[in-house]
């Protein structure tokens, strides 16, 4: 590896550990997830988890009983993985998951992975996951929330790996072109109270704080039929 590539992957690493947030954070987050599992008929058939990171979803997975598997490209985020035990493949998403046999998983999960990758990247990985989920297998997709002010002008360009913000139209539609028939949208994580405008009835307080601290991330969850 060169010395740039070093020197970038060691930032990234470090911007990850600041603004990330802690893994009990991202667990209580990510847990919301778990039932739509629960929806997808019983089998064998793993989770794959794209862009797995330093694992707090394959934890989740497996502590609910779900076989768990990692994509990352990302050696250290793989090492640290496979160190505490989960079943994690270093390789580029795409061309892992057309590996695979069609219809072989559960479900396929991508958290704050997709605005890392230009539009027709994203076109790609969509039509790929439902390839390989089985009948009733189910996507579970996060990105930033560009209807959030902030996000959309000005947190989302704090990571220097992001390439553009993803309206929830455009997914929701995207999802619906690759063949997923009815994909949800849920949006989540409002900011802390603290920073909320005080409302005085139905006034313009309301739209504000909706717009400048309301969710600031969103779900696609989509299951295949």
């Amino acid at each position: 590896m060169q010395k740039e590539e070093r020197t970038l992957r060691d930032f990234y690493l470090a911007f990850e550990d600041r603004f990330r947030g802690d893994s009990a954070e991202i667990s209580e987050r990510l847990s919301f997830y778990l039932p739509y599992l629960s929806q997808t008929p019983a089998g064998a058939q793993p989770v794959i988890d794209i862009g797995c990171g330093r694992g707090e979803w394959l934890q989740l997975l497996r502590d609910a009983g779900y076989a768990g598997i990692g994509i990352d490209s990302d050696p250290a985020m793989v090492e640290h993985c496979r160190n505490r035990g989960f079943e994690v493949i270093e390789a580029d998403a795409l061309e892992q998951l057309r590996s695979l046999q069609e219809g072989s998983v559960r479900g396929v999960s991508a958290f704050h992975i997709l605005e890392h990758v230009p539009f027709t990247v994203m076109l790609q990985l969509l039509r790929e996951i439902i390839r390989v989920l089985r009948p009733g297998g189910v996507a579970l997709l996060e990105t930033p929330n560009p209807h959030n002010m902030l996000i959309g002008a000005c947190h989302f360009y704090t990571d220097p790996t992001h390439v553009r913000p993803i309206p929830s139209q455009l997914l929701s539609f995207a999802a619906e072109y690759c063949g997923f028939p009815t994909p949800s949208v849920l949006f989540l994580h409002p900011a802390a109270d603290r920073h909320w405008i005080r409302e005085q009835g139905d006034t313009i307080e309301h739209r504000f704080n909706d717009l400048f601290y309301g969710p600031q991330d969103y779900s696609l969850i989509a299951f295949k039929t």
